[in-house]
Formats: C-alpha cells, structure tokens, sequence
C-alpha cells in the first residue's frame, strides 16, 4: 500500500497506513509546561489594568506566568490603541523568548486594523522565532486567525475571552493596585446599587458576580482550555452533532481542513487578508467550515452572504456553534427545527451537509466554550442522524515560507474599471459576486470617485427589500476592510430609480460605516458605462472633526462585542 494522499472525490482526504499525520497548514505547538508564560494582547476592544490582572489569576491557576505589552491597556477612542500599537503587541509576542502562546482578552472591533498593519510587516512576521505558537481569541480576533493562522505564523484556536473564565461569585475590583472580590450580600439593595455605580464611575470594576451555574461552566472553561494548551494530546474528544439538514443527515463519513471562526466576519475575513483564499490552494479537498454561535438573524445573514458571493461551494460542511435567543443569556437556546427552516429559506438544504450544536456560544457570559484548534484536521462521523466531531491537531514543525498566499480564481462577474480620479465596477447579481469583490480589493482607490453598478432593472431597484439586500451583503467586505474609508465618493447605481426607503437606508447604512464620505444613488445610462447622479442624491456631508470622532467612538461602542462584566 502507497502512502499517497487519496482524494476520496466528496472533499475529503485519506491518508496511507504509513502512521503520517493528517493535513494541516500550521505548525503543531509544544504543549505548555508549569512555568511557561502566555502574552496577553488586546488586538480590539481596550482593556484595563484590572482586567489583565484578572486574566493573570486565571492562568496561574493553570500553572502558567503571563507578559504583556505596557501599550496593552491604550485607548484611541473605542480602540485599543492605535492600530499600529495593537499590531506591535502581536509581534512583540512572536519576538519574546519567554512566550509559548498568545492569548486575546477581548473581541469587539477593529482587528481588521491590525491586519492591515501586520501585511506591511509581513516579512518580519516570517522570521518570527516563535512562529507556530497557538493564538487563543474568538470574535474579532477571526481577521488575526485568518491572516496569521494562514501564513503559518501562528496556530489559531478558537477560545473563550477572559469575560467566560471569570467565576467569582462576588464583585471584582481592582483599586490601588491590588483585586480583590468584594461581598455585597450583606448590603442593603439601596447599599450595594450606590457602590456598584462609585466602581463603575471611578472604573474600578473589573467583573460583576456569577451565579453559581455561571462560574460552574467558567470553571470548566478554564480546564477545557489548560487541557488543550497542556495535556500534549493530539486529536481532542469527539464532541456530538446534531445533523441539521438531508445532505448532513445523508453523510457518513466527512473530514477535511477545519477554518472559521465568528460568524459574518469568517465569510468577509478571506477577502482583507486573503486566508481562505490561499487555503483552498493550499489544502487537499474543500475545507469545513466552523461558525461561532450568536443569533439566528446572524447565522442568515452569514449564510447569505456566502452563497451571494459563490463562497458557499468553497466548503464541503459547515459546523455551527450554540445559537441563543439573547445573545446577552445563555437560555434558551434556538430550537433546532429553526435552523433547517433557515436552510430550506435559502435553498440549501440538500445541497451542503450543516451541523450545529458545537459548545462554541457568543453569549455575554455563563456560556460552554470549548477551545477549538483551527486549520487543523477534523473528521465528522454520521450514524443515523448522529454526528460525532473529532479535532487532530498533531503534524510536524515545517517550514511554510515556500506557500506564498495566492487567491483561487474566482468566479467571473462585471467588470471593474479605472478612469482618471475614478473607479466602477459593474455586478451581475445573476452570478457569485466574489471575483468582482477580489478585483476591487486589488485596486487603489484612494481619494477616486467610486461607483457600483448592480445590474437591477426598474422593478428590481424599486423593490426595497430586494435592492437593499445585494447592496448590503456586496458592500460589506469592503467596509470590513476599510477599502472605501479614503474614496472621495461612493455612488450606488442601477438600470432604475431606487425606492425613497431604499434612500433612507442608505443614509442610515452611510452615516454608520463611511463618515464623511459622500454617499448617493444614480439611474445608470442605457451604455451602462457611465452613470447619472440623481435629483436628490443620498449624500453625507463632511462632517466636523468633532463630531466625526464622536460617531466613530459611539459606533465602536456598539460594536464592542461580549461585556467584560
């Protein structure tokens, strides 16, 4: 018996009787020892002193010593620090002696930044000489894992933020230097309300108490994640499924390269850093994909927004977290029978295997969180309507330089053209959009005029619904990676007049994602080559300074992702 790779023809990969290690794209890392430090970073959302004071209790109870960046508790405006700052404390790990992991205390907003500022150092980041060590985030952290986990720079798991390790049962403060939990049981209400708000005012609070349930599942958090950074096991416990659809429950036997990570940021990442891109070069077979759980109108929109782009046949399954009704409570969970109606809503029932059920949930605390390793290899078992997942994320140390990043030839849509002070691109809704997005991610756009036409004829641009929906999903990646932040103007063009909600929507969607960035609608001409402002376009002024810096503080704010407390 040869020991070549067999290709099974259904995505997956087989492996000779040779006892080689299953595909992976990123080193395996040496499991942690007593004694061995882990950097802490805050890659988006600020943290504070007390915070990371928390976290280091946390992994001393693991045995483990943490380091840190003095820049880890900045703030520029709803940031971490600057962008720049953010990326520093990422190549600071990579360059310490001491670290053996990296660990992300928060999600929220911005790690886009970060990669942006990481590709210009790239070179540098190759040469790292703790190339390979496990980075442990979740959320925003997706863009890190995509980039870095990609190039082999890293090792990406997929882990709970410090927010669901914490199982104090009292109040956490951080005053004058010292933590310490804080009993209020014995206070009256009136008592115990007035000193929570003086910690809140004079920020002092570092975590509010958990219930008994809640710090017993933080507990078993913290264990989950000292067994996967130290125990040295390489293939993890098979974890059970529920299969969702025909196509999963038809299965039997489904394995591959394991990507993901947050909802719509794992559909949009691969387009600003160009990870999935390379992987599916890069891989045998088509990759599973794994989705953190948070709503069902997240898991749509994230859905959507895969098969809009044609990334949806990328994948040969896909693997959903715990989906919860408030993402700011750990109960209930989603019904299942809610997401196969989802699929059958977007026609994919029968076409791609889906699973759900993974202890992977994005509610704000109390939540099971098991680590998962990514770019790793993971087999999923079918035995009547049963699924059971197993993770190997054994392979040996090699040298990854030789795979430079390249795309995959993407689906061909409308053309993207370049003029003088200007750039347009036409999008044929009819067929995958992700060419047409790869092409406009590959131009210089800065300070150039920039229209979007999307074939939609009168009917279609007067439907508000439907001429939002293309506009919205097209124009997210872009947004995500800050492509259109330095364009002079966006104008939204189509074969007819769009709605007057459709203008309001647009103002509305303008005013979050592209402040001070002129923003209107146009009625294209019959050559489809040139565009015609209309009458009363939806236009967003240049704004004051001022009040620039307050939109993007209060908008970062919204988006900040888990509560610490």
């Amino acid at each position: 018996m040869n020991d070549e790779k067999q290709n099974s023809g259904n995505g997956s990969v087989k492996e000779g009787n040779s006892g080689k290690p299953p595909p992976r794209l990123t080193p395996a890392w040496d499991a942690l020892r007593p004694g061995d430090t882990v950097f802490l970073i805050a890659p988006s959302t600020p943290t504070d002193d007390g915070t990371v004071r928390y976290a280091a209790t946390l992994f001393a109870e693991m045995g483990l010593k943490v380091a840190y960046s003095p820049a880890i508790t900045n703030r520029f405006y709803n940031w971490g620090g600057t962008a720049e700052q953010r990326a520093q404390q990422i190549i600071d790990a990579l360059y310490d002696p001491r670290v053996k992991a990296i660990y992300s205390l928060e999600g929220g907003e911005g790690a886009s930044e970060v990669v942006g500022e990481l590709k210009k150092r790239e070179a540098e980041l190759l040469k790292a000489p703790n190339r390979g060590i496990p980075l442990i985030g979740a959320s925003d952290s997706t863009f890190l894992h995509h980039y870095l986990g990609e190039r082999g720079i890293v090792s990406p798991v997929q882990g709970p933020p410090s927010a669901h390790l914490t199982a104090n049962r009292g109040y956490m403060v951080y005053e004058n230097g010292t933590l310490a939990a804080v009993d209020l049981s014995q206070s009256t209400n009136d008592e115990a309300r007035n000193k929570v708000a003086q910690w809140e005012r004079s920020g002092v609070l570092v975590s509010r108490p958990r219930s008994e349930k809640e710090a017993a599942v933080a507990k078993a958090n913290l264990r989950a994640l000292k067994d996967l950074l130290m125990d040295g096991e390489p293939t993890m416990p098979r974890v059970e499924l529920h299969a969702v659809n025909n196509a999963a429950r038809r299965a039997t036997k489904i394995e591959g390269v394991l990507v993901g990570g947050s909802d719509q940021i794992t559909a949009i990442a691969r387009f600003t850093t160009h990870g999935a891109s390379a992987l599916l070069n890069a891989a045998a077979g088509k990759p599973v994909l794994f989705i953190e759980g948070k709503s069902l109108g997240e898991m749509e929109d994230t859905l959507t927004l895969l098969r809009k782009s044609g990334d949806l046949l990328r994948y040969q399954a896909i693997v959903f977290g715990k989906y919860y009704a408030n993402p700011t409570q750990t109960e209930p969970e989603f019904p299942k029978h809610q997401t196969a109606e989802i699929l059958k809503r977007l026609g994919i029932n029968d076409s791609l295997p889906v699973f759900e059920g993974f202890p992977f949930g994005h509610a704000s605390r109390g939540a099971e969180i098991k680590p998962l390793p990514l770019y790793t290899h993971a087999v999923i078992e079918v035995t009547h309507g049963t699924a059971l997942m197993s993770v190997d994320r054994s392979g040996a140390k090699k040298d990854l330089d030789s795979r430079a990043a390249k795309s995959v030839q993407a689906t061909p849509n409308g053309a993207v053209r370049k003029d003088r002070g200007a750039v347009s691109a036409t999008i044929d809704l009819s067929q995958p959009w992700a060419g047409t997005v790869e092409k406009l991610m590959a131009t210089d756009m800065s300070g150039k005029a920039v229209t979007l036409h999307f074939d939609m004829d009168a009917k279609q641009a007067g439907n508000t619904t439907g001429a939002i929906n293309p506009v919205h999903f097209f124009m997210m990646p872009l947004i995500a990676s800050r492509k259109l932040k330095d364009v002079s103007s966006v104008t939204i063009a189509a074969d007819g007049a769009f709605s007057h909600d459709f203008d309001k929507w647009l103002a509305d969607f303008s005013h979050r994602h592209l402040p001070g960035v002129t923003v209107k609608t146009a009625v294209a001409e019959p050559n489809g080559n040139k565009s015609e402002q209309r009458d009363q376009p939806v236009t967003l002024k240049k704004r004051s300074l001022d009040a620039l810096i307050d939109r993007i503080a209060r908008l970062a704010g919204a988006a900040a992702g888990w509560a610490r407390r």
